[in-house]
């Protein structure tokens, strides 16, 4: 995949929309560290029960061994994707835009943080912490070893086109007045790696500032040049969970969040339990046929060729809302 050429857009940003480094660190103690864990066992069965749980398991194994060369002498690198919870033993990986605002806010709960249910917990309270990331324990391997093979591993998916489009809309299209410096910052690197004038662009403004106006097709123009690893909330969902170097127990699908995340619930034994909504996927839908529809095959075919693991890993076909293949 090619570089980007200007602005060394690969160099993450560490602390995005808060300076960790002054506000409290959730207490990531090895409370349970010497504790063999006794629901391991429990989950096992449970999750075998599941006939869909077990055909996206099967289906995730099938395409890691058919790019095992692929991955074999590739290192487990545990960056911001991977929290732990040491009170109900399980590991997390989380993707931007796959409700993983909402599960941190679940881990804040679970650890006994906060006391409000997480659909009631701000933002404000939410950015107070940081998450126990694994990569604290990066020199550790004893202490990885243990929470690899006793706690219970989860993470969730979203169909690739999806995500993408919804990254646009939250990050570009029209972003909240707090998150509106991801599009001051990215705007111009976006028009200069895809070859467009800052100088005659087109701008647009919000919250009262002057930001350039970027379209969809160049934002996805963008990721097919080199920028589809410039930040974490496009990143490519089998590079920040690494599925083919770290087993999970559970594959659930953005798709149907209450109902995955319910069973998640069960299985980590907490009282959360999300209401199931039906209308999710028709209006979704509806949405995505009509904005893939205005964006030009060639270019699509490149956003597949570049997303084309996250689509073949959790069994999302490119067809789903614009036949171009």
């Amino acid at each position: 995949m090619a570089s980007l050429m200007c602005c060394n857009v690969q160099t993450k940003r560490e602390d995005r929309w808060t300076n960790l480094a002054s506000v409290p660190h959730i207490n990531a103690t090895r409370s349970g560290f010497l504790l063999k864990s006794p629901e391991k066992v429990s989950h096992a069965k449970t999750i075998n029960e599941d006939n869909e749980q077990q055909q996206r398991l099967s289906h995730l194994k099938d395409f890691c061994q058919r790019r095992q060369k692929n991955h074999n002498n590739k290192t487990l690198k545990f960056g911001d994707s991977f929290i732990y919870n040491d009170k109900k033993k399980f590991v997390y990986c989380r993707i931007p835009k796959v409700a993983c605002t909402t599960w941190k806010k679940v881990v804040l709960y679970t650890l006994g943080i906060v006391d409000t249910h997480p659909v009631n917990t701000s933002l404000n309270t939410l950015y107070s912490y940081r998450m126990p990331y694994m990569k604290d324990f990066k020199n550790d391997t004893q202490r990885i070893k243990y929470m690899q093979d006793n706690y219970f591993s989860f993470m969730l998916s979203r169909h690739p086109f999806d995500r993408l489009f919804s990254v646009y809309r939250n990050k570009f299209q029209n972003p909240v007045v707090k998150r509106a410096s991801f599009l001051h910052y990215f705007g111009p690197i976006i028009l200069k790696v895809t070859g467009k004038n800052l100088n005659t662009h087109s701008k647009k403004i919000r919250h009262g500032i002057e930001y350039y106006d970027i379209t969809f097709e160049e934002f996805l123009t963008f990721l097919t040049m080199g920028g589809y690893d410039a930040d974490d909330h496009w990143t490519p969902q089998t590079s920040l969970c690494q599925i083919c170097k770290y087993e999970f127990d559970f594959i659930g699908r953005f798709e149907h969040l209450s109902l995955d995340s319910n069973k998640i619930f069960k299985l980590i034994q907490t009282d959360i339990n999300f209401s199931i909504s039906h209308d999710y996927k028709q209006k979704t839908t509806d949405v995505l046929k009509d904005v893939y529809s205005k964006i030009p095959r060639t270019l699509l075919l490149k956003v597949y060729q570049v997303y084309k693991y996250d689509f073949d890993a959790f069994g999302y076909h490119p067809n789903e809302y614009f036949h171009f293949l």
